[in-house]
Parts: C-alpha cells; sequence; structure tokens
C-alpha cells in the first residue's frame, strides 16, 4: 500500500474529488488499513496525523497519556472534572506520579496535548480512542456506569477506521457481550469499520508510566484479527518489554483478574501465616525469607489488608463471572474475608495491649493504601479508623500526601501532614502505612511530639526495635515479647 493512500484512510473524512482523495463509505476500507507497519504507524502518530484521545486522566487514564506523549503522539485527555482538567492543561498529573507531569509540559509546549471536558469533538477528530474510566464493585454490584457512558459518547460519534482501545479491568465477557454490541449500535461492524482492543492497564501507583514503557509486556487482544494485528504494531511502538497477543477479548480480561486475585490470596496467605508465628512467638519475615529462597515459594508480606482500586475489586468481578457458570469459588472468597478482617484484627490487638481504648487518643500513621505513593482508594486504614472509633477511641490520621479526607472528616476525624500535630496527646500510636519517612522513627520522637509514653503498635513491621528502648514496641509475628 502507498504511504499516501494509508495517510488518506487515517486522515479523516475525505470524499474522491479527482484528486486522489478516498470515498467514504467503500466495503474494504477496514481492509486499507492492515497490515501496517510500525514505523509507518510511528509515522502517522508523530506527525500528527493519527490523533489519540484518552477518556479519563485518573492514575491510569493521565499515564496512558504521557506515555503517546513522550512517545511523540498528538494526545487529547478527556475528563469530566474541571479541576482535573485544568491541572492538566497547566502541566500538573497526579501527585506523586513521576514523568506525567513533565510529559504534560512538554506536549503543551510543542502544541501537542491538551485536555477538556467535552468528549463528543475529540470523539470525531481522533482515530485512537483510549477508554481508561474506573470500573468498580459496590453493595449494588457492578458499577460500570462511567465506561457506558463513555461508550455512547464514541458510538454517537464513531466512523469508519476508528480504533477503540478498552483498559479497564472488567468482569470477562463486558468486552463482547456489552461494549461491541453498544460499538455496533452505531451501524457499524466491528473489526471491519471500526476496531476494538481490549488491553488491561497494568500499573502500579507511583511508577505507572515506567511500567507501561519498561516493567512489563502488554497484553492484548482484538474482537478480530484485524483489530488484534493493529494492536500490536501499536503497543510495538512504546512497551519495550514486548506484547503478548490473547487468543480471545475473553482471555484478556481473565488475565488481569487473574494476576490481580493471585495477589489477594497470596497477602491473605500470608496474613494467616502471620497470625499463626504470631501465636507462636516466631519471626515471620525470617521464615519467609528462607521459604522464599526456594524457587516455588512467593509468599507474601502480610499487613494491615489490602487496598487501592485493584485488588480489592477484581476477585468480585471473579465471583460475579463463576456464579454464572454454577461455580462458588471458595478460596477467592475466603481470602477476600481474610484480607477484609486485618484492619479489626488489629483494632483488637491494641485494645488488647491497652486494656481498652475507650477514650484513648489514637494516631494512625499512614493513609494511602501503599508506602511512598499518594494514593487512599479503598486503603484499610478507612476500616482500621471505623475499627478504633467503634471501641472507643478518639482518632488522628497522619500521611506525608494528603491534609484532608472527605470521608474521614464526615465522622469527624481529622487527616494532617504534620506529623507533630497527629502526635500530640497520643496514647496509642499505630503504624498502617510503610512510608518510608516512618522508618527513621524513635521514641525520643514520638515522646517528644506525643508529650507522653504512647504504645506503639507497628502492623507493616518497619520500625527499628533498637530505636525503641523506652516505649513499648509492639511488631506482629516479630517473635519479639513485648515488655
Amino acid at each position: 500500500m502507498d504511504i499516501r493512500d494509508l495517510l488518506h484512510v487515517l486522515a479523516g473524512p475525505k470524499y474522491d474529488d479527482g484528486n486522489g482523495y478516498l470515498k467514504r463509505g467503500s466495503s474494504d476500507l477496514a481492509n486499507r488499513l492492515l497490515p501496517i507497519r510500525e514505523e509507518e504507524l510511528r509515522g502517522l502518530l508523530r506527525s500528527g496525523t493519527l490523533k489519540v484521545v484518552v477518556y479519563g486522566l485518573g492514575l491510569v487514564g493521565s499515564a496512558i497519556t504521557a506515555a503517546w506523549l513522550r512517545f511523540g503522539a498528538h494526545v487529547v485527555g478527556v475528563d469530566k472534572n474541571p479541576s482535573v482538567v485544568e491541572r492538566a492543561n497547566k502541566g500538573l498529573g497526579p501527585m506523586g506520579e513521576p514523568l506525567i507531569s513533565e510529559a504534560y509540559l512538554k506536549g503543551l509546549e510543542e502544541g501537542r496535548f491538551e485536555a477538556t471536558t467535552e468528549g463528543d469533538g475529540e470523539s470525531r477528530e481522533a482515530k485512537i480512542k483510549f477508554v481508561a474510566v474506573p470500573v468498580s464493585w459496590s453493595s449494588r454490584g457492578l458499577e460500570i456506569s462511567m465506561l457506558m457512558s463513555v461508550i455512547r459518547t464514541i458510538a454517537s460519534n464513531i466512523s469508519e477506521d476508528d480504533v477503540v482501545i478498552v483498559k479497564p479491568t472488567i468482569p470477562i465477557g463486558t468486552s463482547r457481550k456489552v461494549v461491541v454490541p453498544l460499538l455496533s449500535s452505531s451501524g457499524l461492524l466491528p473489526d471491519d469499520d471500526f476496531l476494538y482492543i481490549y488491553s488491561p492497564e497494568r500499573i502500579s501507583a507511583g511508577r505507572a508510566v515506567s511500567d507501561i514503557e519498561e516493567h512489563y509486556p502488554a497484553i492484548v487482544s482484538g474482537v478480530g484479527p484485524k483489530s488484534l494485528d493493529f494492536a500490536r504494531s501499536l503497543y510495538g511502538l512504546i512497551a519495550k518489554a514486548g506484547v503478548i497477543c490473547m487468543k480471545s477479548l475473553e482471555a484478556a480480561e481473565a488475565e488481569k483478574i487473574y494476576e490481580g486475585i493471585y495477589r489477594d490470596v497470596n497477602i491473605a496467605l500470608a496474613n494467616e501465616l502471620a497470625i499463626i508465628a504470631d501465636g507462636l512467638g516466631l519471626d515471620f519475615e525470617e521464615i519467609r525469607t528462607a521459604a522464599n529462597s526456594q524457587p516455588y515459594s512467593h509468599i507474601h508480606k502480610p499487613g494491615l489488608g489490602v487496598g487501592g482500586a485493584c485488588i480489592p475489586i477484581y476477585p468480585w468481578f471473579l465471583v460475579k463471572n463463576a456464579l454464572e457458570v454454577g461455580v462458588i469459588p471458595e478460596l477467592v472468597l475466603t481470602a477476600r474475608r481474610m484480607n477484609d478482617n486485618m484492619p479489626g484484627y488489629f483494632a483488637s490487638m491494641a485494645e488488647r495491649y491497652m486494656g481498652g481504648l475507650m477514650g484513648k487518643r489514637v494516631a494512625v500513621l499512614g493513609l494511602a493504601f501503599r508506602g511512598d505513593v499518594a494514593d487512599k482508594r479503598l486503603s484499610p486504614t478507612y476500616d482500621l479508623v471505623a475499627e478504633l472509633l467503634k471501641r472507643g477511641a478518639s482518632v488522628t490520621v497522619h500521611d506525608p500526601y494528603f491534609d484532608d479526607d472527605e470521608l474521614l472528616s464526615r465522622i469527624s476525624v481529622r487527616v494532617t501532614r504534620s506529623l507533630t500535630e497527629a502526635l500530640r496527646g497520643a496514647d496509642l500510636i499505630i503504624v498502617a502505612t510503610d512510608h518510608s519517612e516512618y522508618t527513621s522513627l524513635s521514641d525520643r520522637i514520638l515522646i517528644s511530639a506525643s508529650g507522653g509514653r504512647p504504645l506503639v503498635l507497628d502492623s507493616r513491621r518497619i520500625l527499628n526495635p533498637a530505636m525503641f528502648k523506652d516505649l513499648k514496641l509492639v511488631q506482629p509475628a516479630s517473635g519479639r515479647k513485648v515488655k
């Protein structure tokens, strides 16, 4: 295929005027799109002939946007939150997420990036459409309304040769049963008139862009062979770790769910083994390290529980799928229950060591669900706070990344970046998150800041016992007797 013809196909609606422009509506138009060599695709993206739109500028969407901006593409970010859009247009990405703000700024300076709250126009203009809005689970079941809203927007503006790429983790079968039929309601045929790709995000907070570009292979699938071929070519441009092509949309959907559930089950196992080790007076970390020297052992670290928008949610997607085929996923449910119970376990431990929590002042260190990230979504700290309040304590939460929280403010719990403020008057200090700045804490610092001699409960085992000679330090499953 002549590259000029390819440019005409991809540039947008053109009509034959006798000068070689292609007429829309030819039945074999999508066939002319593929195969496409990566070098041709690279030129189309970097020239701006082939534009990219990303729906959703949260952690996933902003990382995707940054990755393609860093590649040299022309990108429009769409988000319904005006403050997110305003920040993006100033070159500001999510807090604590490296590389994104730099990519935004460079894209803005070079005229290759803008953010907007309006998705209709961008859906018509951009040929490659990434959908990166959240799909979640609640007591009401699957929460998929945001994804459906974006897909409806795309369906109402879709044209031939458009490429739709869905990124959020979704229950198995959602692409084929829900998303593709909605896109096809436009009258266009999948894998003929438009391409549909499901490629689950595989990122961790604090390193999202690097994960996309370097750390993990991209998982891709297509509604048909043309979609899959294009996915392989597209992701081959930015995924240095390679591209894994799945045989079906369902296999790609299952892959992401399975890798998350593996971690949830493994963490639950670690928590249970640590509880047993604690009862036996053994050092769990010593045992875990020795066990993992065997190549088939991959015991995770125990802790306060599991947080984030991924691992606590994905098991419920699989439960939905399993029940649909008459299977009760007992191990998955047991693991979820184990991890959900850990905040209560630590609150009960604190109550036991304190001789009761009624009227006690508790400083909880860490709101983020994981150390050194500015992400508090579904953090187990929320459940820990609820358990402490239920036992009659008053609670203040410290986190170096947050100075307020809407949910905790509703129950009169203060969140502060000031460690001194959080510790003032504390009877009990609980380390909930493994932020690196907590590792240097000592009894001297805590006595000075609290004005007393609080009990310290380290749920993450990150404190150095040698620095606690004058305070009682409880580190469960450490093998150390509490004096």
